[in-house]
C-alpha cells in the first residue's frame, strides 16, 4: 500500500538519524574526554580555556534542552539541574567539575539509548513488510496496482495464501475459507460464500477468489484499525522515567535552598556577602548528583540488556519503570495464549467403531483438504500410528458441512459439529472428534505465577464465546471478554485499565491487537508469530511467543527499579551529608567532588547487578 510504502521510507530515514545522532554523541565523548585529559597537562593560565572548550562540547545540548525547558514552562528537569550545577561550577572556576559532571551524564544517557536502540533493531528485524499490490481486472485482463489506486466496484483476485487488500463482496461460487486471525483472533477459518462481506486483512485459504471492491482503501478494515491504533496511542498516558519524576521534586528544592544561603546572610547584614553567595554557588555544584546520572541510566541499560538476553526486547526504560508496577494483565487468547494450531482433545465413539478406527475413518475422510480441522485430524492419525493413511480416495465437499468420500465401509462424511467434527457412516453418527486449539506449553504457569505474584489475569477475543470460555478455563482465568472485534477490544480494556490499581499490560500478537497494545501503559507483542502492526504497536516484544517471557520481564523490571531506587537513597543521604557540610563550609568542594567520586563507583557497581537475574525456571 502507498501510505505503508511511505511509512516504510519515513523509518529508515529515521534510523538514519538515529545511527548520526549515536555516531555525534561518541564522537563528542571522546573529543570532550581527550581535550579535558590534555588540559590537565597544560599551563595553569591555558587550562580554563581548555576546559571551557571541553564543556561546550559535551555539554552544548543539554543547555539548549534547559533553555527550552524554561521557553515552554517546564524548567526542573535533570537539563535544568545539569546546566545550572554545572554553569554554577565555572562561576566559582571549578573548571574540571563541570566538565566531569557533564560527561557522566551524557555517557550515562548513552548507555541506555544503547539499549533501546539495540533492542529496536531487533524489533525492526522480526516486522514482516506487508504486501503493497493487489490483481485488479481492468479491459478484461488482471493488472498489478496499488491498492489506493483501485476503485469502488473494480474486481479484485487473490490465489490461495495471499492476503485480501481491500474490502469487498465475495463474487465467486462455492464456498471459500479464510484465515481471519488477523483481524478477529478466531482460530476456525471462516467459510463464505457468494455475497458475504470480505475484509482488508483476510487470508485466503483453498482457491482463487473474486471480490468486488466495496470500499477504497481508506476505509478498509486494515485502514480502520490503523486509525484506531493512532487515536489510543494518542490516548496512551505519557510515561516519565522515574530519575525524570525525581528530578522535577529534586531540582526545585535544591535551587530554593542555594537561593536561600545566599540571601538570607544578605538580608541579615543588610549587604551583599561575597563569601555566602560563593557557598551558594558550591551548595549547586555539591547538589548535582553525578552517581545519579551515571547509575541510574546504567541500571536501566542492564535492565533492557537483560531483558533482551532473555528474549524480551523492551523499548525503553518507561517500559522498565510500568512493568515495575504492572497490577492487571490482559492476554488475547489465539497466537498469545494458544498455539492457533488445533490438535484432538477427545475421540467419543458413539457405536460399535473403536477410537482408533473412528479417527481412520476421519483421516482417510479429511486426507484430501486443507482445512487447518482436516489437517489436524490426519497429523494426530500418523502421530498415533507412526505411518503415512495407507489409502488415498476421492472426497466431496458438501458445501458448507464437511466432506464425503465412499470406502469399503460405506459412504462416510465429517462434518462440522459444536466440538468439532462428528463421523457418519451411511447417515448415522458413529462417533465424535472433538478439535480444540492447542495452549501454550508455559500459559497456565504464567497465569498462575502472575497471580501469586498479585497480578489479575484477564482474556479479550474475537474468537467464539465458547471457544474462549474452554481456554479460559483451562487457564484458571475468571475475566473473559469473547466476539469482540478491534473496537470493543478497545472498550473492554479501557474499562479494566480504569479500574486497575496499578500498570494494565496487554499481550497479543494480531492486527486487531494493535489498538489496544497501543493503548496499554506496557503492550507486549508476539514477536514470531505476531504481526507487523502488532509489533510496532507494542512496547515490548516477545522473540520466541513464550507467555512466560512476561513473569521474566516483570522479574527484572522491579528488580532494575530497585537498584535504581537503591542507588537514589544511597546518593542522597552521602550527597546531603556534604550538602550541610558545604553550606556551613566545614568542607570544601574538593572534598564534595571526591565523595561523589566514590559514591558514583559503588552506584555503577550496583546498577550492573541487573544483569545478574536467574533465568525463570518453568
Amino acid at each position: 500500500m502507498e501510505h505503508e510504502h511511505e511509512h516504510g521510507h519515513n523509518h529508515e530515514h529515521n534510523h538514519d538519524e538515529d545511527g548520526h545522532e549515536k555516531s555525534s554523541i561518541v564522537a563528542r565523548l571522546i573529543a570532550s574526554g581527550l581535550l579535558f585529559l590534555i588540559t590537565l597537562l597544560l599551563p595553569d593560565a591555558l587550562k580554563p580555556g581548555g576546559f571551557i572548550i571541553a564543556y561546550i562540547i559535551i555539554s552544548y545540548d543539554i543547555l539548549r534542552r534547559a533553555v527550552m525547558g524554561i521557553y515552554h514552562g517546564e524548567v526542573f528537569d535533570e537539563a535544568f539541574l545539569m546546566s545550572i550545577a554545572t554553569l554554577g561550577a565555572i562561576a566559582i572556576q571549578e573548571f574540571p567539575e563541570a566538565v566531569m559532571v557533564m560527561f557522566l551524564y551524557q555517557l550515562g544517557e548513552f548507555f541506555q539509548d544503547m539499549a533501546v536502540g539495540k533492542a529496536r533493531k531487533s524489533v525492526r528485524a522480526l516486522t514482516e513488510s506487508l504486501p503493497d499490490t493487489v490483481n485488479v481486472y481492468r479491459d478484461g485482463k488482471l493488472v498489478t496496482v496499488k491498492p489506493s489506486e483501485v476503485a469502488v466496484g473494480e474486481i479484485i483476485t487473490a490465489k490461495p495464501g495471499e492476503k485480501i487488500a481491500l474490502d469487498g463482496v465475495l463474487i465467486s461460487d462455492g464456498i471459500a475459507a479464510f484465515d481471519t486471525a488477523g483481524l478477529t483472533g478466531e482460530s476456525v477459518p471462516r467459510e463464505l460464500k457468494k455475497g458475504d462481506p470480505v475484509l482488508s486483512g483476510y487470508i485466503n485459504l483453498n482457491s482463487t477468489v473474486s471480490v468486488t471492491v466495496s470500499k477504497p482503501e481508506s476505509e478498509s478494515a486494515a485502514a480502520v484499525i490503523a486509525r484506531l491504533t493512532e487515536e489510543s496511542a494518542d490516548k496512551k498516558a505519557k510515561s516519565e522515567l522515574f530519575i525524570t519524576k525525581f528530578s522535577k521534586v529534586y531540582t526545585p528544592t535544591v535551587v530554593i535552598l542555594a537561593v536561600l544561603l545566599a540571601i538570607i546572610p544578605c538580608f541579615v547584614t543588610m549587604s551583599i556577602e561575597e563569601e555566602y553567595i560563593k557557598r551558594a554557588l558550591s551548595f549547586l555544584v555539591v547538589s548535582c548528583p553525578c552517581a545519579l546520572v551515571i547509575s541510574v541510566p546504567l541500571a536501566y541499560f542492564s535492565g533492557i540488556g537483560t531483558a533482551s538476553k532473555r528474549g524480551v526486547l523492551v523499548k525503553g526504560g518507561t517500559v522498565i519503570d510500568t512493568l515495575a508496577n504492572v497490577s492487571d494483565a490482559v492476554f488475547d487468547k489465539t497466537g498469545t495464549l494458544t498455539t492457533g494450531e488445533f490438535s484432538i482433545s477427545k475421540i467419543s465413539p458413539l457405536s460399535d467403531f473403536s477410537s482408533e478406527q473412528i479417527l481412520k475413518l476421519a483421516a482417510v475422510v479429511e486426507s484430501g483438504s486443507n482445512h487447518p480441522i482436516a489437517k489436524a485430524i490426519v497429523r494426530a492419525y500418523i502421530e498415533k500410528q507412526g505411518s503415512e493413511l495407507p489409502e488415498k480416495v476421492e472426497i466431496h465437499e458438501i458445501a458448507g458441512i464437511g466432506v464425503s468420500a465412499d470406502l469399503p465401509e460405506g459412504e462416510v462424511s465429517v462434518r462440522k459439529s459444536s466440538e468439532g467434527v462428528d463421523v457418519v457412516l451411511n447417515g448415522a453418527v458413529i462417533g465424535n472428534i472433538c478439535i480444540s486449539d492447542t495452549v501454550k506449553l508455559h500459559s497456565a504457569y504464567t497465569i498462575k505465577k502472575l497471580s501469586e505474584i498479585g497480578v489479575t489475569s484477564h482474556m479479550l477475543s474475537g474468537d467464539r464465546a465458547e471457544n474462549a470460555k474452554k481456554t479460559a478455563d483451562v487457564l484458571k482465568i475468571s475475566d473473559v471478554h469473547a466476539d469482540l472485534l478491534p473496537t470493543g477490544k478497545v472498550t473492554a480494556f479501557e474499562s479494566i485499565k480504569k479500574s486497575a490499581h496499578g500498570a494494565a499490560v496487554f499481550v497479543g500478537d494480531g492486527i486487531n491487537d494493535a489498538p489496544v497494545l497501543a493503548l496499554a501503559d506496557c503492550g507486549f507483542a508476539m514477536g514470531g508469530l505476531g504481526q507487523a502492526a502488532a509489533v510496532e504497536a507494542a512496547d515490548a516484544v516477545i522473540a520466541d511467543d513464550d507467555p512466560a517471557k512476561v513473569i521474566t520481564a516483570i522479574k527484572i523490571s522491579k528488580k532494575t527499579r530497585s537498584i535504581a531506587i537503591q542507588n537514589i537513597i544511597f546518593s542522597l543521604v552521602v550527597k546531603f551529608a556534604v550538602l550541610v557540610l558545604s553550606a556551613l563550609g566545614v568542607t570544601g568542594i574538593e572534598l564534595a567532588v571526591f565523595a561523589d567520586v566514590g559514591v558514583s563507583i559503588i552506584a555503577v557497581a550496583n546498577s550492573l547487578r541487573a544483569q545478574s537475574l536467574r533465568k525463570e525456571r518453568v
